[in-house]
């Protein structure tokens, strides 16, 4: 018990030091210095600490906090759906939405028609049994906005490829938590096989459709019904977003999904005056969150087997070639003077945290061998991505001449 109550501590104390101290010496090479500023050290930090470390984070203190793990991706969801308000959204071009959606699918195409031949020749699938491939390529579908951002805002003539940028990075988010709740809605729970033809998979997508606005709508009642404190605000909302989470977990379905699609509902119902935004509330509570998030990974994180790294290079090498791919395609559909460059894809290579989220949310489900290589996949390929990410978009920027 006192074991438990110690490394809890150590897991609040880190997050909390990471949230007010930021990195902030340049002293390092782009990648690293990016590496650092995005928090992605924090998953080594989690390594360190866990089971297959020092083990100050055990399995049981990993037991003790699951709960606050579903909190986590229902929170990560909810962020991630209320950037999605009507009004906003409207003034986009169907050529963005293409544009988004087309390299995306492309990304998942490639990836997982790669990560399939890999597996089924180091006979790695049971039978029936496709969710490993299937969370490779969903995974590689999303990029990181505020990653790219942060590169992006160092140039000082910004013309149309940021805002693109953004926008399909932003956007892809969703398509990931899309793809990831439709996975686990068509998984037969008693065989952990995906069936493709399985009826029932229909009806617990809707079924999720359904909880998440009923969600959504139960969120803006609560929230809105009397004028509250600050903390009493916050207070609420991080039970709502448990709630949540914890009603998705009972079910089986993916607390993210549930909950991106109750924030999608909560932000596009009508704003009362003197009523604070639930993201806007969020926002200042994020960064120690996502940082417990990311140590938590780490502690999950069973690094083996020794092959899987360099399966990892694969990873980044088909996902980088599946974003380039599709925004040569993609830029067919534009008019010539509005058209993006045509390599501007290798700006999309840096995940964000939806991709941790939807990688922690299946690690706490499944932990046969499989599982553990696909996991060490996409974790070695997400930090090999954020290493790399500056550099490339840093080139594409330089190469259509926006020199900072």
């Amino acid at each position: 018990m006192l074991r438990t109550l110690f490394a809890l501590l150590v897991l609040i104390l880190i997050a909390y030091i990471g949230s007010r101290h930021g990195f902030q010496k340049k002293i390092l090479s782009r990648g690293l210095y990016h590496f650092f500023l995005t928090g992605t050290e924090y998953i080594f930090i989690g390594l360190l600490l866990g089971p297959h470390g020092f083990d100050v984070i055990t399995r049981d203190v990993i037991i003790a906090v699951s709960p606050f793990i579903i909190f986590g991706l229902a929170f990560v969801g909810f962020i991630a759906g209320s950037q999605f308000e009507w009004r906003f959204i409207k003034r986009f071009s169907k050529r963005m939405y293409i544009a988004a959606i087309g390299i995306d699918l492309l990304t998942f195409v490639v990836v997982l028609a790669s990560f399939y031949f890999l597996f089924t020749w180091l006979n790695l699938l049971e039978e029936g049994v496709y969710h490993p491939v299937f969370i490779i390529a969903i995974s590689a579908m999303g990029a990181a906005p505020a990653s790219i951002m942060m590169v992006l805002r160092k140039f000082k003539r910004f013309h149309k490829l940021p805002h693109l940028l953004q926008f399909i990075s932003g956007f892809g988010d969703l398509i990931v938590i899309i793809f990831f709740g439709i996975l686990l809605s068509f998984e037969d729970l008693s065989t952990h096989q995906i069936q493709l033809g399985y009826i029932a998979g229909f009806h617990w997508f809707f079924i999720s459709i359904l909880i998440g606005f009923a969600l959504g709508i139960a969120f803006y009642s609560a929230l809105t019904i009397r004028r509250q404190s600050q903390n009493e605000y916050l207070a609420l909302l991080i039970g709502l977003l448990a709630f949540s989470g914890g009603i998705a977990s009972y079910l089986h379905l993916s607390p993210i999904f549930v909950s991106a699609i109750a924030g999608i509902s909560y932000i596009n119902l009508p704003k009362v005056r003197g009523v604070a935004s639930a993201p806007f509330v969020l926002a200042k509570v994020e960064r120690p969150f996502y940082f417990i998030l990311l140590i938590l990974v780490g502690a999950l994180w069973n690094p083996t087997p020794w092959w899987a790294f360099l399966l990892a290079l694969v990873y980044c090498l088909v996902r980088i070639g599946g974003k380039t791919l599709g925004g040569n395609l993609v830029h067919l559909f534009f008019p010539e003077k509005q058209a993006p460059p045509k390599w501007f894809g290798i700006g999309l290579t840096a995940q964000g945290g939806v991709a941790i989220a939807v990688i922690i949310n299946y690690q706490i489900g499944y932990t046969s061998e499989p599982i553990q290589t696909s996991v060490t996949i996409m974790l070695t390929g997400l930090i090999l991505n954020e290493l790399i990410s500056p550099s490339l978009l840093t080139y594409l920027c330089k190469r259509n001449s926006e020199s900072p």
